[in-house]
């Protein structure tokens, strides 16, 4: 993340977080990770296991079945 400034680090960081899920354990491994950054890792985390978790009930309810 850090190669990346401005605009494009915001993107790969919290919009697209491939940079993130890339460099994050990387850095925890090596000691080099803000300890601030642990929480908004973590925080990403569970707001995405609640966004798939209610996604996945929403389509269960609406899901007919592949075949007739």
């Amino acid at each position: 993340v850090d190669y990346f400034k401005g605009i494009m680090r915001t993107i790969f960081t919290f919009v697209l977080p491939i940079a993130f899920a890339t460099t994050f354990p990387a850095q925890a491994l090596r000691g080099d990770l803000d300890p601030r950054l642990l929480f908004v890792g973590v925080g990403l985390a569970g707001l995405a296991l609640l966004a798939t978790h209610r996604f996945w009930n929403y389509a269960l309810q609406r899901y007919s079945g592949a075949s007739s």
